[in-house]
């Protein structure tokens, strides 16, 4: 008689959307042929012309495609004079006044922005919003009424389907305390959202210190209650350790670059135009977390002890390894995260912590060692021993016991969101 066998459960699903640069479509539209593909992908509003091949090939791929309006940056004195962003169909918003947002400009906005949706396909919009100085701040009413109005438009037009995200735009600091927390929370819970896109400033790679990084987790525990999902957008390599602390759903990056969001760049006016092409990219050390300028990898690679220990060995990625890792590193780069995040979603919730922690301890013992010829990689090693002293600190009943909404493209109904919680639109 046969004898049933029970399978462990399939860990829920974790997000990673991709942002292409200007130059990175062909490289992206490579890697999904070969079957390599994250979960979703953001598109600029500003390349829809030069990214349409890559952006048909992942709505039929099923890929959750999202459009960022630029709305921030044309809202920003910093980022407004970004090149491509005066030739958008909702350019003129950069001088409309607030007033005007709140009446028939804000119509006309979510109009012109849920047009532009349906006609190129895409799955997803990143609504319209401001830099806020924090939940008291009159802009984040205004973010919340054109929400409204996008999903409204939406509507109107048969893109039920069409999910919005709300990117949470802020100042950490200003979400240190709980109470402030808790009136985010409660502005939150009454819009029809899909996830929230988290852009706090300052973090990143490079801008994750201890305080920094246990104020992230806590932002982040507390707004799971609203039962969306949560990605950290450009959070760096220290994002896989918010996923690994179940505390995200998804993380974002762009190829090689956008490891930290900086929102100076968007309060700080510029005087030239701020051009549209992305770099020729960064090398990965995925061992040790750290990303180096290629001139910076050929002189690694320059001894053959680094050579050996932080090379790639996948000839499917670098079939010439180290070689390959400084000619194209922007692939490289790609498929390691891609990998990574893999690992993590195939990883039991339970277990992803313990899972990273040893991750980081391996790495900060090889960057130790490494440093010893190479003093450059000090900061590195500095960085990797900070992160794991703050994440195994972290008591475990103050973490979620179970995977957060998986930030995997998929509109919300009433039986994924929190009990309490119903969209605006069902309360009147």
């Amino acid at each position: 008689m046969p004898q049933l066998q029970l399978l462990p459960p399939v860990p829920p699903p974790i997000g990673l959307y991709v942002r292409p640069g200007w130059n990175d479509h062909l490289l992206v539209q490579q890697l999904l042929v070969e079957g390599r593909a994250p979960t979703g992908l953001a598109f600029d509003a500003r390349f829809g012309a030069r990214h349409r091949d890559l952006r048909e090939r992942a709505v039929d791929l099923g890929l959750d495609t999202v459009l960022d309006t630029g709305a921030q940056e044309l809202w920003s004195q910093g980022a407004r004079g970004l090149a491509g962003l005066s030739d958008l169909p909702w350019a003129w918003i950069s001088d409309e006044s607030e007033p005007g947002l709140r009446g028939e400009g804000g119509r006309r906005l979510a109009t012109l922005v849920a047009d532009f949706v349906r006609d190129l396909g895409l799955a997803a919009v990143l609504a319209p919003s401001h830099f806020v100085r924090g939940p008291e701040d009159p802009l984040f009413a205004l973010d919340l009424h054109l929400v409204r109005e996008l999903r409204n438009a939406l509507d109107i037009r048969g893109l039920r389907h069409v999910r919005v995200y709300y990117p949470l735009t802020t100042a950490a600091a200003a979400l240190s305390s709980s109470a402030s927390r808790a009136r985010v929370r409660a502005e939150l819970a009454n819009l029809d959202i899909d996830g929230i896109w988290l852009r706090l400033h300052p973090f990143g790679t490079t801008s994750s210190g201890p305080h920094s990084l246990r104020r992230y987790i806590d932002i982040c525990v507390d707004l799971q209650s609203l039962g969306v999902p949560l990605v950290a957008e450009r959070s760096g390599t220290v994002g896989l350790g918010l996923l690994s602390l179940n505390v995200v759903g998804g993380i974002e990056c762009g190829v090689t670059v956008g490891e930290g969001f900086d929102a100076t760049r968007l309060l700080k006016a510029r005087p030239e135009e701020g051009s549209a092409f992305s770099s020729s990219g960064r090398v990965y050390f995925s061992v040790i977390d750290t990303f180096v300028s290629r001139k910076e990898g050929r002189a690694l690679f320059a001894r053959r002890a680094t050579k050996g220990a932080l090379g790639c060995r996948d000839a499917t990625c670098c079939r010439h390894g180290p070689d390959d890792m400084v000619r194209d590193p922007r692939r490289h780069g790609l498929i390691q995260r891609i990998r990574e995040v893999d690992a993590i979603g195939s990883t039991p919730a339970h277990r992803r912590r313990e899972a990273y922690l040893e991750h980081l301890i391996n790495a900060g013992t090889l960057a130790l060692r490494l440093a010893a010829a190479h003093p450059e990689l000090s900061r590195a090693r500095q960085r990797i021993d900070s992160w794991r002293g703050t994440m195994s600190s972290i008591p475990l009943e103050a973490l979620p016991q179970d995977a957060p909404p998986p930030a995997v493209g998929r509109r919300l109904n009433q039986s994924h969101r929190a009990p309490s919680l119903r969209p605006i639109r069902e309360q009147r």
